[in-house]
């Protein structure tokens, strides 16, 4: 692995952590308000957003885990991406 894609993946790692980061901040902003007050910039989330955003969520963990396997030298792990991705 060249030093150019290991700084390539480490940069998409932290992209993708702090994507996540934000959208369990949004999730956890726009669901704390009074049902009856005044939204001040929040959205109402129905249980059908909240949930399509945390199934986002979700994905988001296997790719950055999937991320942070392809920086170990093993074959096998490199074997387990290439079936997933391409198969």
């Amino acid at each position: 692995m060249t030093i150019e894609l290991a700084k390539d993946i480490e940069d998409n790692i932290e992209y993708y952590e702090n994507y996540k980061l934000q959208l369990c901040q949004f999730i956890i902003w726009n669901c704390s308000y009074n049902g009856n007050g005044k939204l001040h910039n929040r959205v109402r989330l129905n249980a059908h957003d909240i949930l399509g955003i945390l199934k986002e969520i979700s994905r988001l963990e296997n790719f950055i885990y999937e991320l942070k396997l392809i920086k170990t030298p093993d074959v096998s792990v490199f074997n387990y991406i290439y079936n997933k991705q391409f198969k």
